[in-house]
């Protein structure tokens, strides 16, 4: 095998940011790099001018001035002086950082050089042998994000070499300016393995992807639930795990009846990325905001799509069928070769009318499967205009913020399923705008609501909001936090399946299943 050192760039100012500490930041790349499967020799940190450097007890510290030959397993080399970064494109402390790799290899006899930057991760193996197999070039992966080479993820060996000490020869300065992804000469540019700068736009790491970059844990993800690939990582950092791991409930007082948390869409993204879903199913696409929120494959039903951007996102396969839901149900051959193991997650958010959405939820479970979760939309209005049939405007008796809400009357889906369906693990999430109610448990074999759908729909028929009372309709069920259930899969779990445990992956069988709820068919 090749000499290999495997390298970041590093720097820690004296008040930051707790993350970006030693012990933390880097300490995670250290032991996320040894225990990857990666071949290496030598883990190489280059410093750029830090106060204070790490006092770990398996570190070699090499200061500058000092000779470049070690053979120390961890490895950190300090520069005096910052140079820092002055511009988007003008960081001449990464650059020298980044080019002294090439005289440390020299000195070393360093055949394989493997940039992998401290927020960069290497997450399968798949990815791991492909980088042990290079031999030859200067290669790069490609970010999807911003359509060029990844600089944080480099493999130089062989003739690469001779070329990376060309380069790294050159006065720093004459770096200013230049968008270094595309100066470097790279011979090769891996676009096979999925990866991407996912930090920039995401709060946690897809799963399923093979590397990523920015890897920076949010408010929204714990650290052992962001760092879902590591899994020694609660052993190796136990100070990092979440204390809190009880779902935080909120009490509303039914005079004040608003959604604080985080945004539905946010949410859909957040509770997707934690539930890693082979098949997402909605209702009601529209113009495609809420399939943007999803990674996995996809089935989406809208009777009038308004798509204007790209929504295929990352996902292999997108259906799409315009039509109505009842129209799409009434093709069992067809719905049946769509989900042959069933749906992970749906998201019901077609008609405002309470019939309509019993319909959609009873056609739905026919295909839900042990880990399924069904989110549904608009079911918790503020008032009674608001939940009216007919879509009308507030006046000033409302906040202006809110007068023109309109969730028709699929709140009656709550109080239905409360009474008919008392199986079912049923969660509100303080989601803006109108929330999210969310059920889990469901069972496909469950024939009440087939069986009784006639009657339902007539004995809720006159039903409304005003009768019933908005407040009576927010007690029926927990609101949860939508923020802190997701923050990791524990509490996610206990809040909505009701469980500690995770929910168990099952595949569900395909086979026989009933024949859809059509409005125009008897029961």
């Amino acid at each position: 095998m090749d000499k290999t050192v495997v390298f970041c760039t590093t720097f820690v100012p004296r008040t930051g940011i707790s993350y970006y500490t030693w012990n933390v930041r880097y300490r995670i790349w250290v032991e996320a790099v040894k225990r990857s499967g990666l071949h290496f020799d030598q883990l190489l940190l280059v410093d750029d001018g830090s106060e204070l450097l790490p006092d770990w007890p398996d570190l070699t510290i090499l200061r500058e001035g000092d000779d470049l030959r070690c053979d120390a397993p961890i490895v950190l080399y300090h520069f005096n002086e910052r140079l820092g970064r002055r511009a988007v494109s003008d960081f001449p402390g990464w650059v020298r950082s980044f080019f002294f790799a090439s005289r440390y290899a020299e000195e070393n006899g360093i055949s394989k050089i493997v940039h992998l930057e401290a927020d960069a991760f290497l997450i399968t193996r798949r990815a791991c042998n492909y980088v042990d197999g290079l031999r030859d070039g200067w290669i790069a992966f490609w970010c999807n994000r911003h359509m060029r080479p990844e600089s944080g993820l480099q493999i130089i060996a062989g003739s690469g070499l001779e070329t990376y000490k060309v380069w790294a020869a050159k006065p720093v300065e004459s770096f200013a300016g230049a968008v270094i992804e595309t100066t470097l000469p790279f011979s090769q540019i891996a676009r096979h393995l999925q990866g991407d700068r996912y930090g920039e736009t995401e709060s946690r790491v897809p799963r399923g992807t093979d590397w990523c970059m920015q890897a920076y844990p949010s408010k929204l993800a714990s650290y052992e639930g962001y760092f879902w690939w590591m899994p020694w990582f609660a052993a190796v950092f136990p100070k990092l795990r979440d204390q809190d791991v009880e779902p935080l409930t909120l009490s509303t007082p039914s005079t004040k009846l608003a959604h604080e948390g985080i945004y539905y869409l946010r949410w859909l993204k957040e509770a997707e990325q934690l539930l890693a879903p082979r098949m997402y199913f909605e209702i009601g696409t529209h113009a495609g905001e809420s399939l943007k929120m999803i990674g996995c494959d996809a089935v989406c039903v809208d009777p009038h799509f308004a798509i204007t951007t790209n929504v295929l996102m990352r996902r292999r396969n997108t259906h799409f069928f315009q039509g109505t839901s009842d129209e799409f149900f009434s093709n069992q051959a067809a719905v049946e070769r769509l989900f042959p193991a069933g749906i992970d997650l749906a998201f019901l958010d077609g008609l405002h009318l309470y019939e309509a959405l019993l319909r959609d939820f009873v056609n739905t479970e026919r295909f839900a499967n042990a880990r399924s979760v069904f989110v549904l939309h608009d079911c918790l209005p503020f008032n009674a205009r608001m939940a009216e049939r007919v879509r009308r405007f507030g006046d000033e008796s409302e906040p202006q913020g809110i007068r023109d809400f309109w969730t028709g009357d699929v709140w009656k889906i709550v109080p239905i399923l409360a009474k008919y369906r008392p199986d079912l693990h049923i969660s509100y999430i303080d989601c803006p705008p109108t929330g999210l109610v969310v059920c889990t448990g469901l069972d496909r074999e469950n024939r009440t609501l087939i069986e009784h759908c006639r009657d339902i729909v007539l004995e809720f028929e006159a039903l409304t909001l005003a009768s019933f009372g908005p407040g009576k309709l927010w007690d029926l069920y927990p609101t949860y936090s939508g923020g802190q259930i997701v923050v990791n899969e524990q509490i996610f779990n206990k809040a909505l399946y009701r469980t500690e445990s995770s929910p168990i992956p099952a595949l569900a069988p395909s086979g026989e299943r009933e024949v859809a709820i059509n409005p125009a068919q008897p029961t």
